[in-house]
């Protein structure tokens, strides 16, 4: 499937950066799964899988969203993660994965050997991590075998963050490796000043790119506060600001098909598989194999708020919603209920 140019420059206008996210980059797979679901071929193994090998965490940052799940430490067991790895990749369409949280991957006592066995597997891994764990040691090991790192920023850890960063840079250098090492903060809409003071006096053109997101406090709306501060982080440079806020007060309501969750498995600490990576929101596990009759049911009725199946997108400020509608849009899919013929198949 090609996208035709007005498609396209319709998604750089509305939703700058979806052209390089997953499901734009595998309009194939998408369609095969919106296929599958009709009844009209096999249900394809997922292009991704988000791994969270930890609950726990070393900072205690009071906007994050696994603040339950992290009061006490859970970390994933290696051999069952392979067996779901191998369960998963049933018609060897995996290609990567990404080691996240959850809690702080590195906290994990055999992150490294979890990343080897991944590595040898075949997989591309990425990881983001705090970065307030990495030494000499690690940050070698981790560029060997990784194809992206992105190190997180907080205002309290800061300085040990930017630390972490700088040894992962080094190492690659001396190892000659390709590994890409990114930088993002996120921040609260109202605590914003810090990112502007120390990221242009002390991180700019330290990596391959800085990424930021700021979490309303406003109720999904952007203040013109938000609105100002968000003009001097990009004139300091900063790349692919997610502001994940509603301009003006314009809620997106989420009607399209649910792409993202079919296409990447996301597994917990205890080797559960999720309908969503956003299963902080969603507590519902998948209690049946990966593209069985159950799964085709559940990715037909993920639809937001047309049939209330779907918790995490009903945020009206969701990204994942835009990369949804890009995706349906490019393939010229239904969108609606009544359009879409699936629903005598199903």
């Amino acid at each position: 499937m090609t996208p035709n140019p007005g498609a396209m420059q319709h998604i750089l206008d509305n939703a700058p950066g979806a052209t390089e996210r997953l499901l734009t980059r595998h309009l194939d797979r998408v369609y095969k799964i919106w296929r599958a679901v009709g009844g009209w071929g096999g249900f394809p193994s997922p292009i991704s899988l988000i791994i969270n090998p930890v609950y726990g965490c070393n900072l205690n940052c009071d906007f994050c969203s696994y603040g339950r799940e992290n009061t006490r430490r859970v970390f994933i067991d290696l051999s069952d993660l392979m067996d779901v790895v191998e369960r998963l990749d049933f018609k060897g369409g995996v290609e990567s994965a990404e080691l996240t949280g959850g809690g702080e991957p590195l906290l994990h006592p055999k992150i490294l050997d979890i990343v080897d066995e991944l590595y040898d597997y075949g997989l591309d891994i990425g990881m983001i991590t705090n970065g307030t764990l990495i030494d000499n040691e690690m940050a070698e090991r981790l560029v060997s075998k990784l194809d992206w790192v992105r190190v997180s920023l907080y205002e309290d850890s800061f300085g040990r963050s930017i630390a972490g960063a700088v040894l992962l840079m080094e190492a690659r250098e001396r190892l000659g490796s390709e590994c890409k090492i990114t930088l993002k903060f996120s921040l609260l809409s109202g605590r914003m000043d810090w990112i502007v003071r120390l990221i242009s006096r002390t991180a700019a053109g330290l990596t391959d790119g800085i990424y930021g997101k700021i979490i309303s406090d406003s109720h999904g709306q952007m203040t013109a506060r938000d609105a100002d501060l968000l003009c001097k982080l990009e004139a300091f440079g900063m790349r692919g600001i997610d502001h994940g806020l509603a301009i003006s007060g314009i809620k997106r309501a989420p009607n399209f098909w649910c792409w993202m969750a079919p296409i990447q498995a996301t597994i917990d600490p205890h080797c559960n598989l999720h309908y969503c990576c956003n299963y902080q929101f969603d507590k519902r596990k998948m209690d049946f194999e990966w593209g069985s009759k159950d799964h085709l049911e559940m990715v037909y009725s993920m639809r937001g708020v047309k049939t209330n199946s779907c918790f995490g997108c009903q945020y009206s400020h969701c990204r994942i919603i835009d990369y949804n509608r890009v995706a349906t849009e490019l393939l010229g899919l239904p969108k609606g209920v009544d359009d879409d013929p699936h629903r005598n198949f199903m």
